[in-house]
């Protein structure tokens, strides 16, 4: 890091892009059946669609702003996401960040679950001729959802 900001490896930062979906990942304790971890996205896909409604009675144009919602269950069944599209940035005419607040707002404190994550994971790499051997993952936990990478 003392590297990057003393201007030994140089770096660029993308710019923010707003992002037309949404994430959430579940993780339930080992073990865990899926119809338990399905039980949960689908707790969390119904805030989705409250939240969208509540956003839609706000808009002058009445669009949804959620447009669909695909959910998975890892083999395992203790792991599962939520991948939430919503209307283009554009016509949206709102970050996805405020979404995302209202989603976890909505969706409240849900009993049995390790983590629930709502956000991307971002990746920061360093290359060049001071390219530290390893790629570093980074999980995103603020409101905003930004990416980066590093590079000469």
């Amino acid at each position: 890091v003392a590297a990057m900001k003393s201007g030994v490896i140089p770096f660029t930062f993308f710019p923010f892009v707003d992002s037309d979906t949404l994430t959430v990942s579940v993780k339930m304790p080992s073990g865990t059946r899926d119809k338990a971890t399905l039980a949960v996205l689908d707790h969390i896909e119904s805030a989705a669609w409250k939240v969208n409604q509540d956003f839609k009675s706000k808009r002058e144009d009445a669009k949804d702003v959620v447009l669909r919602v695909l959910k998975t269950v890892a083999a395992n069944g203790s792991e599962g996401n939520l991948v939430i599209q919503l209307l283009d940035g554009e016509t949206r005419n709102m970050e996805s960040f405020k979404l995302t607040q209202a989603l976890r707002k909505e969706s409240g404190v849900i009993p049995g679950v390790e983590t629930v994550e709502f956000g991307k994971k971002i990746l920061l790499r360093c290359v060049g001729k001071y390219s530290l051997q390893s790629q570093w993952h980074h999980q995103l936990k603020s409101q905003s959802q930004q990416s980066c990478q590093i590079k000469k």
